[in-house]
């Protein structure tokens, strides 16, 4: 069933966040579209058959990308059943799927040997690692950069750095290509923690780089050099600096005891013009933003859902907010999104349906 959503209170707030945030005004950046009705469709790992059939019980990530008439999923740490009932966690999984029609669910299948889910790439020195942005390449394979996490308590941990990785065409194999590209001493005045939504504009790649108290920046590189630290450029506002402590937040960051997020995810507009940023805003809600190029300027923003409603009491209630572009339905005004939760450990996927601001 779907929840319809009050628009003229989202109005209200769009207007309110234009006037305390200091992000461009509303007559300057087009306002991105609202939600005008949310239904919960399903759970990537507890309602998938293969996820059971590979003694997966739970994951977080879930980033796709279509290749060659097939939709890869990659997820973040994974657990799964052991021996004796007791639970392993693999730093990435990764399942295909020729399922196009997310209206049900998506049928995954899940890389796996003897019943038991494989993880994507070997794990070196870090406690554990995930894929985050992906893009494909020219030659068939898929890029993707890589979050190396290291634990120094069980209640202590950090992002020590974010390399490059790569997995060959309609394999589901990960390399490591680059270990680091960015980390603490990248310049940003606090550590990048992920790279996110790499997207292709001409010859060049442009990727959002998330840090751990500092903000959001967009970077830069020609395609056929994402792997070379040096070719990246960074936008402080106006212009593209190699130097980047000279780099400008995509939008305001307000600092606190809690992360504001846990890093963006840029798309084109599904209905065609511009483009959209999703981020978890207090990770607790889902909410976007729009741009009329893939560096900004970045209108106020918009929440579609609040996370809350659909998981239970444990923060943070969603994390890792995903816009899936090839499910997109009726010239974009249906879209389908997934985020991460704690309780339950899973990956949920929502249908939206998108309307005008008014």
């Amino acid at each position: 069933m779907f929840r319809t959503v009050a628009i003229v209170a989202a109005a209200a707030v769009i207007t309110a966040c234009a006037s305390a945030s200091g992000d461009a005004p509303p007559d300057a950046v087009a306002r991105p579209p609202v939600a005008v009705a949310s239904r919960l469709v399903c759970r990537l790992i507890a309602d998938n058959a293969s996820a059971g059939a590979a003694a997966i019980t739970g994951a977080d990530g879930a980033q796709s990308i279509a290749a060659a008439g097939r939709t890869y999923w990659f997820f973040g740490d994974t657990v799964r059943r052991g021996p004796a009932g007791r639970a392993d966690v693999i730093p990435a999984a990764i399942a295909v799927s020729d399922d196009h029609d997310a209206s049900d669910c998506i049928e995954l299948t899940f890389k796996a040997s003897g019943g038991r889910a494989e993880p994507l790439f070997p794990r070196a020195d870090e406690t554990t690692a995930w894929p985050d942005g992906l893009i494909a390449l020219d030659d068939g394979s898929i890029a993707f950069f890589m979050v190396k996490a290291y634990r120094q308590s069980p209640f202590a941990w950090h992002v020590g750095a974010v390399g490059l990785g790569r997995m060959r065409a309609g394999g589901v194999v990960g390399e490591r290509v680059v270990e680091t590209l960015w980390d603490e001493r990248s310049g940003f005045g606090s550590r990048v923690t992920g790279a996110r939504s790499p997207v292709r504009a001409g010859g060049d790649v442009y990727v959002y780089l998330n840090t751990e108290s500092s903000g959001s920046y967009v970077a830069r590189a020609p395609a056929t050099r994402l792997d070379d630290a040096a070719a990246y450029r960074y936008w402080d506002g106006a212009s593209w600096t190699a130097d980047a402590s000279r780099a400008a937040p995509m939008w305001p960051w307000e600092r606190g005891m809690l992360p504001a997020d846990n890093g963006v995810q840029v798309t084109r507009d599904p209905r065609g013009d511009g483009w959209l940023a999703l981020y978890n805003d207090g990770l607790a809600r889902l909410a976007v933003r729009s741009a009329p190029d893939p560096w900004g300027p970045w209108s106020a923003p918009v929440t579609w859902l609040d996370c809350r409603e659909l998981v239970e009491d444990s923060y943070p209630y969603c994390y890792s907010a995903e816009l899936h572009p090839a499910l997109s339905r009726d010239g974009g005004a249906t879209v389908y999104v997934t985020f991460s939760s704690q309780q339950p450990y899973d990956v949920s996927l929502v249908e939206l349906r998108l309307g005008d601001a008014p």
